[in-house]
Order: structure tokens, then C-alpha cells, then sequence
């Protein structure tokens, strides 16, 4: 029974990409966490990351990803629902700015 849950955590995020997994990690951490410790618990958990700088190109690609903000130096947090600028634009409003050109 325990070889089965170290299994399931070494293949947790298999097939995901840096930001998916992240945003899994930040979601169940509920905290912000630093790139260096992000690295960690994804190649834990069965992401490859092929890069010669790997917490570095975590932290460009989270930086890049509107789901997180930083939260200090590396450090990196979910995006808060309240934070989000949701933009609602109608039918005939996308038609008439169209229009105008």
C-alpha cells in the first residue's frame, strides 16, 4: 500500500506542463511558494524540465502566466478571483467597434 502512494506522488504530474503543475502545487500549499521549492516538488512529481537553469525558467514562465503574481523575489502566488479584471464586452459592441475600425 505504501509503494502504491509513492508511486502515485512520483507520477502526480507526469504529462503537465510547469504552470499546470504549479498551479496545482500553489492551490494545495494555499501559501506562496519560492521557484527553488516549486523545482523541487514538480521533478518529485514527474515533470521533466529540460533547462540548465531550470528555477529560472520556472519563475519566466509563472511570471508569464496571468494565473500567478509574484510574491516576493521568486516567489510566487495564485492570482485571487477578487484581483482578476474580468472585461464582459457585448455582441453588438464587439459589431460596432468592428465597424468603426
Amino acid at each position: 500500500e505504501s509503494s502504491d502512494i509513492i508511486l502515485l506522488e512520483k507520477t502526480r504530474f507526469v504529462g503537465l506542463s510547469v504552470p499546470q503543475g504549479t498551479f496545482l502545487l500553489l492551490k494545495e500549499a494555499g501559501k506562496p511558494l519560492h521557484a527553488k521549492e516549486i523545482h523541487h516538488k514538480l521533478i518529485e512529481g514527474g515533470v521533466r524540465i529540460r533547462s540548465k537553469t531550470p528555477v529560472t525558467s520556472i519563475a519566466i514562465s509563472l511570471s508569464r502566466d496571468k494565473r500567478f503574481v509574484k510574491s516576493g523575489p521568486n516567489t510566487f502566488r495564485l492570482v485571487e478571483v477578487s484581483e482578476e479584471k474580468f472585461e464582459t464586452v457585448t455582441k453588438d459592441e464587439t459589431l460596432n467597434q468592428y465597424e468603426r475600425g
